[in-house]
């Protein structure tokens, strides 16, 4: 398949499954009334506002990355890596922001969590170019 009908597929499939999947998740927090951002002096909203559409995205996210290996997709050694890296620290990072809006996290152990994560995916670098991801 050439690699703009494999982007279009990617985009158009992953589009599919992030509207879906946000919808689905919003509904349900709605519903069972979880993870729901209540108006207040330091919010902007006026009415109660879900916050669980992140996780959505993210999965969508995922979808569409493991869609574009099914796809054949060629890639360098390092890429693979640099991808796995984004996945690995995306999820954390994810799952932290879950957790805070759950149960709340501090500020000092939200920009931690935020700095070790990065860590995580910038200090493969050390072992050379091929490695981590640096911008």
């Amino acid at each position: 398949m050439e690699p703009v009908l494999i982007a279009i597929t990617i985009f158009i499939a992953t589009t599919a499954v992030s509207r879906v999947l946000v919808s689905r998740v919003l509904l349900l927090s709605q519903r069972l009334q979880v993870l729901i951002d209540l108006p207040g002096p330091r919010r902007v909203h006026t009415t109660p506002v879900p916050r669980s559409g992140g996780v959505a995205v993210f999965l969508a996210f995922v979808f569409g990355v493991t869609l574009s290996f099914s796809l054949g997709v060629e890639r360098f050694p390092s890429e693979v890596e640099r991808i796995a890296l984004l996945l690995a620290a995306s999820a954390l990072i994810v799952g932290f922001m879950l957790y805070d809006d759950a149960l709340g996290l501090s500020p000092k152990i939200k920009l931690l969590v935020q700095i070790g994560v990065a860590l995580i995916v910038v200090l493969p670098r050390l072992q050379g170019r091929a490695h981590g991801i640096v911008i």
